[in-house]
């Protein structure tokens, strides 16, 4: 089931890609990388709008929080605030939830040779019988140290655009104990970029030109969807 409906749609679409492109497997992870954007455009919107519900309603659950010592009192006002606004504290996962699938999907194609998936070929799609791995003057087929630090670099950037991943800093005077959930926010600004440096450096490069990448598409969405 998980290679007919992740492994297969994406190592299909990247083998048409490639034999539409004069061989170009590159070009086919770029455009496939889009392509996987794309798809989540809908999702990521969920994200945008779920982020502004949340903004307006940071100030009111602060103050439950301060009015409200009790911690049972305090969770059940903050559910009553977001049923009042009609709004879900979970919609903004769920983009997260559908990306996690895609990158796997991504990871296992991309882990081995084009080539030693072809049992996986849908009827009349065929490999190109000359595939060129260059690009930029860099092999994709094989692991690369530029390409990795450049994943780790644009991903701290795009976490750090984020909206989702930036709060406003909190007044010194503010003895309301701070938030669990915005520390470990905070500390995967760092944690994540290095974690993608070193997966994108244990997988040939075309990984790690994925998640270049889509961290360029996703620093160009935050920016568009967010002045919308």
């Amino acid at each position: 089931m998980w290679n007919s409906i992740v492994i297969g749609p994406l190592y299909n679409t990247l083998v048409w890609l490639v034999s539409h492109m004069n061989g170009s497997f590159g070009l086919a992870v770029i455009v496939l990388t889009i392509l996987t954007r794309l798809i989540l455009i809908p999702f990521s919107l969920q994200q945008y709008r779920a982020q502004a519900v949340q903004k307006k309603l940071a100030p009111m659950i602060e103050k439950i929080k301060r009015d409200f010592p009790n911690k049972a009192d305090q969770n059940k006002a903050i559910m009553d605030l977001y049923t009042e606004h009609k709004a879900n504290p979970f919609a903004g996962c769920l983009p997260m939830l559908v990306q996690l699938p895609i990158l796997i999907g991504v990871y296992q194609v991309f882990w081995k040779p084009i080539t030693e998936n072809a049992d996986k070929l849908y009827s009349g799609n065929i490999l190109p019988s000359v595939i060129n791995y260059s690009l930029f003057g860099m092999n994709l087929g094989e692991s690369s140290v530029i390409l990795a630090f450049l994943a780790g670099i644009f991903q701290f950037l795009q976490i750090y655009l984020s909206p989702a991943f930036n709060t406003e800093k909190k007044d010194p005077t503010d003895k309301t104990p701070t938030d669990p959930s915005a520390s470990m926010m905070a500390s995967m600004k760092y944690v994540l970029p290095v974690m993608i440096v070193v997966i994108s450096f244990s997988l040939p490069a075309s990984m790690a030109m994925y998640f270049i990448v889509s961290s360029l598409l996703t620093i160009g969405q935050d920016q568009l969807f967010l002045k919308k």
